[in-house]
């Protein structure tokens, strides 16, 4: 199964999912990664 796209998500949906993932997922995450999966620039993380 491939990755979910949060294309309809606003952007305070998007930081929640973020923050969940980090805290509870219990693994490393890459700031590449996260950018294409909730559909940041990196810009926009700087």
């Amino acid at each position: 199964m491939g990755k979910k796209r949060n294309v309809d998500a606003t952007a305070s949906e998007k930081t929640l999912l973020l923050f969940t993932q980090l805290l509870f997922s219990g693994k490393r995450h890459w700031l590449p990664d996260l950018t294409e999966q909730f559909q940041y620039g990196m810009e926009t993380l700087n």
